[in-house]
């Protein structure tokens, strides 16, 4: 599968703002960036960090908030903001160095309809400035970038009730492999945290996930 964006992220490792509160820390860790792809291209404005906390496990979270500006695939200008929300690995920084689930915002009447939608992950892998973002869309590899021609009509995803239940579902099947890794059970509570949806959308999600026999009534990761 390829990605259809990858975000070049260089790090500014002098202005890293740092706090050790005994096993547990939290760090700032301000960036900039750019990305070209056929979608967007653009570049990363100020005021983007990436913010980790460590808990009393040893395991490190993640929450970026940056935003690019740019142009779409129609050469129009517009921004895309980017929250991306994901776990660290644990043995040596392998490939990827995290798993994340990004979300996106974006003032392109082009590109809104199609990445408005809960279907994307990310991979972080780092270089030597900083980290490689890679995009993913968690339903069909690599999609056209809509034409020129055709800006009025950007290709939307699948719409109605079956289209959405499918791509909330293969979201939250990748974000339960990352948060089901470091927590006991699932809840709504966690879920609407940590994925930034409303709880009554969190309830609906774990629900599709029990019926499909990844987590258990409890909400306990059932492991293959």
């Amino acid at each position: 599968m390829n990605p259809i964006m990858t975000f070049h992220i260089v790090l500014n490792h002098e202005l890293v703002s740092h706090m050790e509160a005994g096993s547990r820390s939290a760090v700032i860790i301000p960036f900039t960036g750019t990305v070209e792809s056929p979608l967007f291209t653009g570049k990363v404005l100020p005021g983007a960090a990436d913010v980790q906390q460590v808990n009393a496990a040893g395991v490190r979270h993640m929450c970026a908030r940056y935003m690019f500006e740019g142009t779409d695939s129609s050469g129009s200008p517009c921004k895309l903001f980017v929250e991306n929300n994901g776990y660290f690995q644990r043995d040596g920084a392998p490939k990827p160095y995290f798993d994340a689930t990004p979300t996106f915002l974006t003032d392109s009447p082009l590109l809104a309809p199609y990445l408005h939608t809960a279907r994307f992950r990310a991979e972080g892998h780092g270089t030597e400035v900083g980290v490689d973002i890679l995009i993913f869309d968690i339903e069909k590899d690599a999609p056209a970038a809509p034409k020129e021609e055709k800006a009025s009509e950007p290709a939307a995803p699948a719409a109605g009730p079956a289209g959405d239940i499918n791509a909330a579902e293969k979201r939250l099947l990748l974000a339960a492999t990352a948060l089901g890794s470091h927590h006991e059970c699932l809840d709504a509570d966690l879920l609407s945290r940590e994925l930034g949806i409303p709880r009554s959308e969190a309830k609906q999600l774990l629900s599709a996930l029990w019926q499909q026999g990844v987590i258990s009534d409890d909400g306990t990761l059932i492991r293959p």
